[in-house]
């Protein structure tokens, strides 16, 4: 068979071109030296470009083959193709959450992404957007901080932030997008929506005791933990002093960085968590108690903000 069909194909024929100001230049003798590999690679070789898996045309679905020349030599090897890049191009960042309640292929944005949409998506008055862009750029250099200071056992508590505001005017999302970014960052991040997380750790006390409920175990030991609409279930004695009191209290003690968002003033929460109404003294000891890990744990922030911004 004749090696023009190696010269042909344009994965070659760039490495002969390249390979005229090196050392050990590709010639005839050495492709023929090389036949066998090379007559694999042209026969298995198929480029693939961005686009959903299933139409990858790969011997093996989602890896590009690949050639390369060293010392006289051919080698092949593979490599994520186009495809599988273009539907795993948010796996760095699933790979470091260890419970999410919203999908990063739905939303993907970091905080660079942010910042870029901010004016462009017409939400926001001038005010508005320098408020949210100062407090996602504070976020995120505290998060940088924390993980580049997490294993100082001697490390100075890194509060996080209690973030009120009213409905839809978009702490969810700066949430969601500084939780990306520290998953990013290659840290464990546990980011939850309260009402959700709260039936779902109901579910798992029919099966465990409290101490071994896995959602309370993993939401205590997180790297980063991302409580969202607190106070916004079902209030009970159980979810304040078995749920939010023991994981707040642990993360406190060990200096985790936590961030809390809620359409409830921390001056609400007395309120809120008030329950048993016979008992004033010892439900208000409760109450300050939960307080106190909150405002040792994160600092009070107002994001403004009168309409809803959702659609």
């Amino acid at each position: 068979m004749d090696i023009q069909i190696f010269k042909d194909n344009k994965v070659i024929a760039n490495l002969i071109e390249n390979s005229k100001s090196d050392v050990y230049e590709i010639t005839d003798e050495v492709l023929k030296k090389n036949f066998i590999i090379l007559f694999e690679f042209v026969s298995d070789y198929a480029e693939c470009i961005s686009g959903p898996l299933k139409e990858c045309k790969q011997r093996i679905r989602g890896r590009q083959l690949n050639l390369t020349f060293k010392n006289s030599n051919f080698y092949l090897s593979s490599s994520p193709c186009a495809h599988f890049l273009y539907e795993n191009k948010n796996q760095a960042i699933k790979n470091n959450y260890i419970y999410k309640d919203f999908s990063v292929d739905q939303f993907p944005k970091t905080i660079k992404n942010y910042l870029e949409d901010l004016r462009t998506e017409n939400f926001f008055n001038d005010e508005e957007i320098e408020e949210r862009k100062l407090l996602i750029e504070n976020s995120g250099k505290l998060i940088v901080n924390y993980i580049e200071d997490k294993n100082n056992l001697e490390r100075k508590n890194i509060k996080g932030v209690y973030l009120y505001g009213n409905p839809g005017i978009g702490k969810t999302t700066i949430f969601k997008t500084l939780a990306n970014e520290a998953a990013k960052r290659d840290t464990k991040v546990f980011f939850c929506t309260a009402p959700d997380i709260i039936e779902k750790c109901k579910e798992q006390f029919s099966k465990n005791s409290v101490s071994s409920i896995p959602y309370i175990n993993q939401m205590k030991k997180a790297d980063i933990l991302f409580i969202d609409d607190f106070a916004g279930e079902m209030v009970s004695s159980w979810t304040r002093d078995n749920l939010w009191y023991i994981i707040l209290n642990y993360r406190m003690n060990r200096k985790k960085l936590t961030f809390i968002s809620s359409n409830f003033t921390l001056y609400e929460l007395d309120k809120i968590y008030n329950i048993n109404k016979n008992n004033k003294e010892i439900e208000l000891m409760k109450v300050a108690r939960l307080k106190e890990r909150i405002t040792t744990l994160t600092t009070f922030a107002t994001l403004n903000g009168k309409h809803s911004k959702r659609t």
